[in-house]
């Protein structure tokens, strides 16, 4: 979720939807009314051409083939058409059956509204449309602080021939390969232009440092907003970022072998996009991993008990392994 910028308000009331006279907010029926207008940028703009290196997310570059097989497009079906015009938000596979995203992404909206996108890092060829078995939202996610920004998607069919899955970082993890100061990158198809707009076929990626809380909470940045659920990255001097599009997708650190599969944050929210002392938001799934871990046990469980009870309907009951 990316805060409207004076410009997108400005689009915003050229649409006659409600516009906004500041940058300085992050409630979800804004974020909404700028999807609406990133829809409509999409299927204005002319994409980037295949192996298009110009800058992107905002100050990065096309993502290697491969880099990232993890990465799920959200797709909104009522946009219809291509796999480029639907995209919504993006995702990150932890297994075959579930999706880790934003809870901005999916609030209020019904599982028949979306696909998940699997298999390919292009929005022009390629890959898998899935169908949601459901979407969770985790209880205490608030749409007008983004708070506990996270969900988790249940896939009606397994995603096949994925390298790897993302591994939602843990606390201990954090500490040793998520310090202040560390590398990460970021992967998502949206806006490549800090005011919105440019969005690529192609997946992008841009690495930027992990920035502190203290920083983060300054008052020429967001000034006490950001909780203990929110982690930032970025530069002080702007020029990458996340931005519109982006949401739901990665922010990832290396693993203990050195690989880029460890998951340390959501693409949350900001305001603008790459903006000077305003870095991307992410959710921190430190501290949220482990609800996204016990619903997806959960949700394992009752597929096997499903799956048990329809090989033998006397079975009513299958408890869990201690």
């Amino acid at each position: 979720m990316r805060r409207l910028t004076a410009a997108v308000s400005a689009l915003c009331i050229g649409m006659a939807v409600s516009a906004v006279a500041t940058a300085a907010f992050a409630d979800g029926e804004s974020w909404r009314r700028e999807k609406l207008r990133q829809h409509e940028a999409r299927l204005q703009a002319t994409a980037l051409p295949a192996g298009d290196n110009n800058p992107a997310i905002v100050g990065g570059v096309k993502a290697p083939a491969g880099q990232w097989p993890f990465q799920v497009a959200l797709l909104y079906i009522p946009w219809g058409g291509s796999n480029a015009n639907m995209e919504y938000c993006g995702g990150t596979l932890v297994d075959s059956l579930h999706v880790v995203t934003a809870a901005h992404c999916v609030f209020g909206e019904k599982p028949t509204k979306f696909y998940v996108l699997t298999g390919t890092q292009s929005l022009a060829s390629g890959g898998v449309r899935h169908k949601l078995a459901s979407i969770k939202i985790h209880p205490n996610y608030n749409d007008t602080t983004t708070d506990y920004d996270i969900a988790v998607i249940t896939l009606q069919a397994p995603a096949t021939k994925i390298a790897f899955y993302s591994q939602l970082i843990t606390s201990a993890q954090e500490a040793r390969f998520a310090k202040v100061g560390t590398i990460t990158y970021v992967a998502g198809w949206g806006s490549t232009i800090k005011t919105g707009g440019g969005y690529p076929t192609a997946l992008m990626q841009v690495n930027v440092p992990l920035v502190s809380r203290t920083d983060c909470n300054d008052a020429n940045s967001y000034d006490g907003e950001i909780t203990q659920r929110m982690i930032c990255a970025g530069l002080t001097a702007g020029g990458k970022d996340s931005c519109d599009g982006d949401s739901g997708g990665p922010l990832v650190v290396k693993d203990s072998l050195g690989r880029w599969r460890l998951q340390a944050g959501i693409v949350s929210w900001g305001d603008g996009c790459a903006k000077p002392n305003l870095f991307g938001v992410y959710s921190r799934l430190a501290v949220l991993s482990e609800w996204a871990n016990g619903v997806i046990a959960a949700d394992n469980r009752a597929t096997v008990a499903g799956r048990l009870r329809a090989a033998d309907p006397n079975i009513i009951e299958i408890l869990p392994a201690q």
